[in-house]
């Protein structure tokens, strides 16, 4: 159904918690069934504050911020991959005997599932869903980027919309070490084109 829809992507990098970049993306699903991203706003590096000369104070500014989205960069890369359920991925976890079934409070109607080894090696996930339905609700993973001295967390939260297509609603990505994070928000919903009957 993903397929169907455009969307709005809302991405906010911060580090120590203040707002250092936001930025608008309109989305939608490839035919590799990758999501494919076009800026609607001007890319940070444009902005007129950018070309003044400040000296060296400036240029350490600039090479902060050009180190800081290379890492929310790395960050991203690591959510997305998170991000969306990957069958094939469950089946190897399945047959290695790395997934058990999590801890699920009686009468809420939530089913949560651990899973080890998930995409790297060492990394947990846990996978939420409506027992009802069988729609995930949210995806947590504790992760890392190139080694495990750098650790990620990442949470992705889902929606079902009134027509049933359920989709990622926000993933939040946190580095710990760098007290860094990047929040992409989906927004907006619209179908690109008309169903044939």
């Amino acid at each position: 159904m993903l397929a169907e829809y455009t969307w709005q992507q809302q991405e906010t990098i911060s580090v120590k918690g203040k707002v250092q970049s936001q930025r608008l993306f309109e989305a939608q699903l490839g035919p590799d069934g990758r999501i494919r991203r076009t800026a609607m706003d001007l890319p940070e590096g444009n902005l007129s504050q950018t070309e003044k000369a400040g000296g060296m104070h400036e240029w350490i500014t600039q090479k902060k911020q050009r180190g800081a989205l290379m890492y929310a960069q790395e960050l991203k890369e690591v959510a997305e991959t998170y991000a969306q359920v990957d069958p094939e991925s469950l089946r190897r976890a399945y047959e290695r005997g790395d997934i058990a079934d999590g801890p699920n409070p009686v009468g809420n109607g939530v089913k949560k599932l651990s899973i080890h080894n998930y995409a790297k090696a060492g990394d947990l996930v846990t996978i939420a869903f409506n027992q009802k339905d069988n729609e995930v609700q949210t995806l947590e993973a504790s992760s890392y980027l190139a080694d495990q001295k750098a650790p990620v967390h990442i949470l992705t939260e889902f929606v079902t919309a009134p027509d049933g297509l359920n989709h990622v609603d926000a993933i939040t990505a946190t580095g710990p070490k760098k007290d860094f994070s990047l929040v992409i928000r989906n927004l907006t919903y619209e179908h690109s084109f008309q169903r044939v009957r």
